[in-house]
């Protein structure tokens, strides 16, 4: 078996891996409740910088913080049972009062969710049924009186043990790509390294010699690394929204 071929099995092998990566990264994901946006109303330029003199649950509001969540399952199989209900707790731990307004979207329709208070003001829980693969639900939350802007502004716990959960700052498309970039840029620089190696090296064989010619295939090395990283994240970061779109893109026309 000569080099290329050998050098277009290892390429073949490595796309064959990536593929592998990206249905482990897909499947992997169960229930992710994934903060989309996080707002702060007030102190903000709209009001100066400045807490208004306003008061929620018979206490003064100082700050109010708006998130935009939503609760995905992601995984193959369903969530709970088709009868019986289960819990999603929410809780914002440096926010005196959590609670939840406007009417929550569901995909499907048929998707059971009630908003109940918690055991502590800044606490919600979510009476859930059967959470089919791909369903959602987006949820509006208003945190009264966090301490700062928080790196987890929101934690979470379902009431089914066992149950793999994440909560989640980045979109789903964001961390697909985290785990699918490093393996597609290097089936990317071996391919290129397969195909256009030998003619580079030959380039710089035939015009250099000694150490210039070292030198001239490290240059060459480094260009052939730097296309592979260029392209491979394009296309890493293009598979992972398509994976995110046909996951959830899709599930809300359906």
């Amino acid at each position: 078996m000569g080099p290329q071929m050998g050098g277009i099995l290892a390429t073949t092998a490595s796309i064959l891996w990536s593929i592998f990566l990206l249905l482990v990264a897909k499947n992997e994901l169960h229930l992710i409740v994934w903060i989309e946006q996080d707002k702060l109303l007030y102190p903000s330029e709209s009001t100066w910088k400045e807490a208004l003199p306003l008061s929620f649950q018979n206490s003064t509001a100082t700050s109010v913080r708006l998130l935009s969540v939503k609760v995905s399952n992601y995984g193959k199989t369903l969530i709970g049972k088709q009868d019986a209900l289960w819990n999603l707790s929410l809780e914002a731990p440096t926010s005196s009062h959590l609670t939840a307004f406007g009417k929550p979207k569901v995909s499907p329709e048929a998707t059971v969710i009630r908003i109940l208070p918690g055991a502590q003001p800044n606490t919600l829980t979510l009476e859930l049924g059967a959470l089919e693969p791909r369903a959602s639900i987006d949820l509006h939350l208003m945190l009264v009186n966090t301490a700062d802007k928080p790196r987890s502004p929101l934690e979470i716990q379902p009431s089914l043990v066992g149950l793999p959960h994440e909560r989640v700052l980045r979109s789903p498309a964001e961390r697909l790509f985290e785990r699918l970039a490093l393996a597609i840029i290097l089936s990317t620089f071996l391919l290129i390294l397969v195909f256009d190696g030998p003619r580079e090296y030959n380039e710089a064989y035939q015009h250099e010699t000694g150490s210039k010619f070292v030198w001239s295939l490290i240059g060459r090395l480094l260009k052939m690394l730097v296309l592979a990283i260029i392209g491979g994240g394009f296309l890493a970061r293009g598979l992972a929204y398509v994976v995110s779109w046909w996951l959830f893109g899709n599930s809300r026309n359906s």
